[in-house]
C-alpha cells in the first residue's frame, strides 16, 4: 500500500506542477490585457465566440454589432471578423458552433462581471476576456487531470510524471493550454481525454449514462470540428489487439445494440446543432463557409514541410513530439490493445489534418492542428518512456533530449508570444537559425524572413566602399523630388516618384563576392497594407530581366520618426549569368512619408 501511495503522489506532484506553472505561464503573458488583434479573443478565436454575443445581444443572423466590434476591439486585421454573407442576405459565421457552446460557462461569468462592474456588455470587454482566460485555463486543467488518470492505468507512475511534465513544458501544448487557451485544440484534448476515459469505463462495465456521455462527447467534438468526427474511431477501435479481440467487440456490440444506438443518438443530436443554424440562415442544412480557397487535398499533402520545414514544421519547433511516433515501436511490441486503436487514430488524424491546403494553420505556434491528437500520442510517448527507463544507458540521453526540448521549448514560447522575436507564420531556415535560443536579437535581424542572405559575422569587418551616393549634395534629380529635413536636403519619395534612382553595380569580376547596400533613411509612419509597404532591394539582373531578388519591407526592422541605417546584402555566386546589381527602394503609391539622405554599397569577396 506503501509504494502505491509513493506512485500516486510522484506523478501528482507533476499535475500540481503543471497547473501551477500553466497558470504563471498564463498570467505571465497576460492575452487578455493586451490590445487589438493581440487579444484572447482575436483571430479565429473571434469566429468561435461570435455565436454568443451574436445569439445573446442581437441577432444572429444580421449581426447588427459586428462593425461596433471590430472599430472597438479590431479582432482582426482590417474589416473581418469571419462572418460572410450568404446569397439569402444573412451573415453565416465560418466556424461551426461546438466552441461557443464550449465556451458559455466562461461567458456567462464575464456577462455577469461586466454588469455588476460597469464595463460595456457586449462580449469582448476585460471581463469577457479575463473570464475566457481563466475558464479556459481550467478546461486544460481537467484535460491533464483525466489523462494522468487514463495513463496510470497503463504506466508506471515514474513514467506518467516524466511524460506530463514534458506535455506541459517541452511541447506546444503550454502554448494552447496556458496562452492562446481559447483555441479549439485545448478544449479538444480534454474531450479526447475524457473520450478516453470513458471508453475504458464503458467497455469495464457497459451502461446507458455511459453511452450518451460518449455520444455527447463525440457530437461535441464534431461540432467543434466537423473533421473531429473521427473521435469515434476511439471507443470504436480501443483495446483491440487481434483478430479474436475483434470478434468478441463485435458480438458486444451485437449484445449492447441499444446503447449503442443511445451512443449514436445522443452524437446526432449535438451535431444538428450546425445544421439547423445553417438551415435557418443559408437556406440549406449543408453549406460551404470556407470559401473557395480553403479545403483539403487529400492526393497531395506536404508531410515534410508539416513535420521538419522551417516554415512551420512540427518537430522543427516541437521536437519532443518525434519520441511520440517512434513510440509506437514500443507499444506494438508491449501493448498490443493500446497499439491498434492509439495509430489507427493517430494515423487517419494526421493524414486529415496535414491534408487541409493551408498546412501552417496561420499565425500560430509550432503544429497547433495536432495538438488535440496528444492526448492520444501520448500512450505511444510513455510507452517509449517506459521502455528507456529500464537502463541507465537509455534513461541518460532520454533525459538530456528532454532537457533540451524544455529549454528550446521555453524560448520559442517566449519568442512567439512575448518578445515578438517569432514571427510564427513567417519563418525561414536564416532567421530560425538566426534566433534559435535568444532571448533578444537585434532589430535589423527580422530582415531575415524575407530575404535570406546575410554576408558571414566574420566578414563584416573585410567590407570594402564601392560606391557612395549621398543625396544632399546630388544634383541630378529635379528639385521636385526633394525635401528639407532638419536643415539637410534628402530625396523624397512620394506617390509621384516611387522609386529612389537606382545604384547599379557592373558585377564583372565580382563573383564570389558578397555586397551590401547601406541605406540611411527617414520612415514617419506605418503602412498597415502590408502590399503598399515600402520595400527595400537588391537586385541581380541578365540580359533577360531579373535573375535573382533579395527584398524586405522597411516596416520589420526600422525605427520611425527618426533617422535609421538600414541594409540588404546579396552574393554573386560563380557562373551567375547576371550583368549588373540593382539597389533601390520602393514606396508604392508614396502614402508613407519616406526619406533617403544616403545609399552605399560595400564589396568583399567570400573566399580569402
Amino acid at each position: 500500500m506503501t509504494t502505491v501511495k509513493q506512485r500516486t503522489s510522484l506523478s501528482a506532484y507533476a499535475l500540481i506542477f503543471s497547473y501551477l506553472f500553466l497558470t504563471a505561464t498564463a498570467f505571465y503573458v497576460q492575452k487578455w490585457d493586451a490590445w487589438g488583434s493581440q487579444k484572447l479573443i482575436s483571430w479565429d478565436i473571434s469566429g468561435y465566440y461570435l455565436y454568443l454575443p451574436g445569439f445573446f445581444y442581437s441577432n444572429l443572423g444580421d449581426l447588427p454589432q459586428r462593425q461596433y466590434i471590430i472599430d472597438t476591439y479590431h479582432p482582426c486585421s482590417g474589416d473581418d471578423i469571419y462572418a460572410y454573407k450568404c446569397p439569402t442576405g444573412k451573415y453565416i459565421i465560418k466556424y461551426s458552433s461546438g466552441m461557443a457552446i464550449l465556451y458559455v460557462p466562461g461567458f456567462v461569468v464575464g456577462h455577469i462581471w461586466a454588469k455588476i462592474g460597469h464595463y460595456p456588455v457586449d462580449g469582448f470587454s476585460y471581463p469577457y476576456q479575463f473570464s475566457m482566460a481563466m475558464y479556459s485555463l481550467l478546461i486544460s486543467f481537467i484535460g491533464l487531470w483525466l489523462i494522468r488518470k487514463v495513463l496510470l492505468r497503463h504506466f508506471k507512475d515514474k513514467a506518467v510524471t516524466i511524460v506530463l511534465l514534458s506535455l506541459c513544458l517541452a511541447t506546444n501544448y503550454l502554448n494552447y493550454a496556458a496562452i492562446g487557451n481559447m483555441f479549439s485544440h485545448n478544449y479538444l484534448f480534454t474531450i479526447y481525454a475524457a473520450i478516453i476515459y470513458f471508453t475504458e469505463s464503458w467497455y469495464a462495465n457497459p451502461g446507458y449514462g455511459k453511452s450518451c456521455v460518449l455520444g455527447l462527447l463525440c457530437g461535441l467534438a464534431t461540432l467543434t470540428r466537423p473533421t473531429e468526427v473521427i473521435s469515434v474511431m476511439v471507443p470504436v477501435f480501443w483495446g483491440l489487439g487481434s483478430l479474436a479481440h475483434l470478434k468478441e467487440r463485435l458480438l458486444l456490440i451485437l449484445d449492447k445494440y441499444r446503447m449503442i444506438l443511445t451512443f449514436l443518438l445522443c452524437a446526432i443530436l449535438v451535431g444538428s446543432v450546425q445544421l439547423i443554424y445553417w438551415k435557418l440562415y443559408s437556406g440549406h442544412w449543408i453549406y460551404w463557409s470556407y470559401g473557395q480557397e480553403e479545403g483539403f487535398n487529400f492526393l497531395k499533402v506536404p508531410v515534410w514541410n508539416v513535420l521538419f520545414s522551417y516554415k512551420k514544421g512540427w518537430f522543427a519547433y516541437t521536437p519532443w513530439m518525434i519520441l511520440s511516433l517512434i513510440g509506437f515501436i514500443p507499444l506494438f511490441l508491449y501493448n498490443r490493445k493500446l497499439f491498434i486503436g492509439t495509430f489507427l487514430f493517430s494515423f487517419v488524424a494526421l493524414y486529415i489534418t496535414f491534408s487541409w491546403k493551408e498546412w501552417t494553420y496561420g499565425g500560430s505556434f509550432s503544429q497547433r492542428a495536432v495538438v488535440q491528437y496528444y492526448a492520444l500520442l501520448l500512450f505511444p510517448l510513455t510507452a517509449l518512456i517506459s521502455w528507456a527507463l529500464k537502463k541507465w544507458y537509455t534513461t541518460l540521453p532520454t533525459i538530456l533530449f528532454l532537457a533540451f526540448c524544455i529549454w528550446i521549448n521555453l524560448i520559442m514560447t517566449y519568442q512567439a508570444n512575448k518578445s515578438g522575436t517569432m514571427e510564427s507564420d513567417n519563418m525561414t531556415k536564416a532567421y530560425y537559425w538566426k534566433i534559435f535560443g535568444q532571448l533578444t536579437v537585434d532589430k535589423d535581424a527580422k530582415k531575415l524572413i524575407e530575404c535570406e542572405e546575410e554576408v558571414p559575422i566574420s566578414l563584416v569587418p573585410k567590407l570594402t566602399l564601392l560606391t557612395n551616393k549621398n543625396f544632399e549634395t546630388d544634383s541630378s534629380m529635379s528639385e521636385d523630388n526633394y525635401d528639407v529635413i532638419g536643415g539637410a536636403r534628402v530625396f523624397s519619395l512620394t506617390k509621384n516618384k516611387e522609386f529612389i534612382p537606382e545604384t547599379r553595380i557592373d558585377i564583372n569580376g565580382k563573383a564570389g563576392s558578397w555586397l551590401r547596400g547601406n541605406f540611411e533613411l527617414y520612415l514617419g509612419q506605418s503602412e498597415d497594407d502590408y502590399n503598399h509597404q515600402p520595400l527595400l532591394y537588391a537586385w541581380l539582373t541578365g540580359d533577360s530581366g531579373e535573375i535573382k531578388k533579395n527584398n524586405y519591407h522597411l516596416q520589420r526592422v526600422i525605427a520611425f520618426q527618426r533617422w535609421d541605417t538600414l541594409s540588404i546584402d546579396i552574393f554573386i555566386p560563380e557562373g551567375s549569368k547576371g550583368k549588373y546589381l540593382k539597389f533601390g527602394i520602393y514606396n508604392p503609391r508614396g502614402d508613407v512619408k519616406l526619406y533617403v539622405r544616403n545609399l552605399n554599397v560595400q564589396e568583399v569577396v567570400a573566399k580569402q
